[in-house]
């Protein structure tokens, strides 16, 4: 995937940034990324099954996800699948975490200069 193309994918929705946050760590499956999406936003994002997997189809036909592993499960299909961050992935997350330390160290700035 080359540059420009990532960089059309920024900036990301909540939603996806939480989802790929939830996968920085390790791989998951659909619903232990619902249940890292909404812990590690205070239960401020919860995201409905569909809306994961949804995602997880989009992100994945975008490159930034991969299906790396298969288990046994009770899924329709009876597996249940785990994906991971590709290295794409890992390039557009680190990206949109660039963009949001700029506005925050921006934003300091901005209320520090106010302050005085």
């Amino acid at each position: 995937m080359n540059i420009s193309y990532r960089e059309e994918l920024l900036p990301l929705t909540p939603q996806t940034l939480h989802i790929l946050l939830a996968l920085a760590v390790r791989p998951r499956h659909g619903y232990d990324i619902a249940y890292w999406v909404e812990q590690d936003t205070g239960g401020m994002i919860k995201l409905a099954t569909g809306t994961v997997y949804g995602a997880l189809k989009r992100l994945t036909a975008q490159h930034l996800l991969e299906r790396v592993e298969t288990q046994e499960g009770s899924g329709p299909a009876g597996e249940c699948y785990f994906y991971g961050l590709t290295a794409d992935g890992r390039w557009v997350l680190e990206g949109e975490l660039q963009r949001y330390q700029s506005a925050v160290n921006l934003g300091k700035e901005r209320l520090n200069h106010g302050a005085h």
